[in-house]
Order: C-alpha cells, then sequence, then structure tokens
C-alpha cells in the first residue's frame, strides 16, 4: 500500500459523498465507535444503490486508539495504535484491506502519533494506557497537541 507524504484532518467520524461502489459511487459513513473494556474500532457503512437505508457495516478490530483521517492523496486513511506492538502504529486505508505498519524512525510516524493523541484526554495522565505508551515512545517535547 502506498502511503501518503502527510495526514490531515484527524477526526471521529465522516461522510464521504463520492465513495466507489463498483461501477458507481455512493455515500459511505466512517465512525469510531468506542466499547470501555474493548478500546475503539472504526465502521464503515456504505449507501445501498437498490433499496433505501444502508448495508451492512464493516469494522476494523479493536484498539486503544483509532482516528480517522485524510491523506494528501485525496483518500481517507485510519490510523490505529495497537495493544499488541505499541512502538507501531497501523495505518490502513479506507478500503480496510490493506495495513502497514508505521515504525518509530519512519518519516509519517510523528506525524501519526499527534493525529493520534489529538484525542487524548491528557498527555500526562497515568491512567490512559495509550499515554502511557506514547511517553515511552516519544520525548514529551516532540509531541505537539493543538487544541480540539
Amino acid at each position: 500500500m502506498n502511503l501518503p507524504d502527510h495526514f490531515s484532518n484527524p477526526r471521529r467520524e465522516v461522510q464521504v459523498d463520492d465513495w466507489p461502489f463498483g461501477r458507481h459511487t455512493c455515500k459511505a459513513r466512517f465512525v469510531v465507535e468506542s466499547h470501555p473494556k474493548r478500546g475503539e474500532r472504526v465502521s464503515r457503512v456504505t449507501e445501498n444503490k437498490t433499496r433505501t437505508g444502508w448495508n451492512k457495516p464493516k469494522c476494523t478490530t479493536y484498539a486503544p486508539r483509532q482516528v480517522i483521517l485524510d491523506g494528501d492523496d485525496g483518500r481517507v486513511y485510519l490510523l490505529s495504535a495497537t495493544r499488541y506492538t505499541p512502538d507501531m502504529i497501523v495505518v490502513t486505508a479506507g478500503t480496510m484491506k490493506y495495513a502497514t505498519y508505521l515504525r518509530p524512525g519512519d518519516a509519517l510516524f510523528a506525524e501519526a502519533l499527534v493525529c493520534l493523541a489529538c484525542y487524548c484526554r491528557s498527555l500526562v495522565d497515568s491512567r490512559c494506557d495509550f499515554c502511557t505508551g506514547l511517553r515511552s515512545i516519544v520525548e514529551p517535547r516532540d509531541v505537539r497537541v493543538g487544541a480540539r
């Protein structure tokens, strides 16, 4: 999977009006769902063109932190911090077919960490597993989180 040069616009839900659906286009809706014990996952539902309503949702696996964002190539990407490999970030295309791992030496790794950290309550919260893992990977001066 080819990754974009930059990520932008991190968010928790988005609706794409011109999602490819075979030879046609339809609407697609991405939403980050939360579960108190399992973590977060992203679900995608597409509009059904033959009958009114939406198709069955397609979901990713649960992870401690997930976010939806845009690449500079105009595509939708999903970022997730996994609990099994805490020093890597999983980047999945919006089609949910292929995934790529970002490691601390990669060019997009710091940018992806900032996008994931934007939705954390506090980077100094000792109870948050994601914050604990984030502090062990990156020094606090390297993470610049803007206002929510």
